[in-house]
């Protein structure tokens, strides 16, 4: 479906039904905006659109919350290996910043919210880090 990050219908762009469930920059800019987080909580979704294509939604911590926090998923499926499995949005995307030295470590370093990750479609597996900031 269509979705537009400012609200504006000319700047509407073809996304895939996790991402419209996400629902990434509007109204809370620079988040999700699934209308189901909770604070200092992680809460993840499946998603299967009206193509029966399946989608796994993670969720950080409510937007707009007074806190700054970070954290990692480390995830191996052996059913995954050589399957067409992509991460289509990480919504603090630091992959050129980091490349493959994304680890807590690093990100822990900067000032701003961060995302990374290191997935691998042959092996089914891989890890993703996340920095998040306090907001206004």
């Amino acid at each position: 479906g269509g979705w537009s990050t400012t609200n504006d219908p000319s700047t509407c762009e073809m996304v895939s039904g996790g991402q419209l469930f996400y629902a990434y920059n509007y109204p809370e800019e620079f988040s999700s905006n699934t209308g189901f987080s909770h604070d200092n909580a992680v809460i993840m979704y499946f998603v299967v659109d009206t193509d029966y294509r399946g989608y796994w939604v993670v969720v950080l911590d409510k937007p707009g919350g007074p806190d700054s926090d970070r954290g990692e998923l480390e995830l191996h499926l052996d059913g995954l290996a050589g399957k067409d499995v992509q991460v289509l949005l990480m919504d603090d995307d630091s992959q050129a910043l980091f490349g493959d030295d994304c680890n807590l470590e690093n990100i822990a370093k900067t000032t701003h919210g961060v995302d990374c990750e290191n997935w691998d479609s042959l092996r089914g597996g891989g890890n993703f880090i996340w920095r998040w900031m306090p907001c206004c």
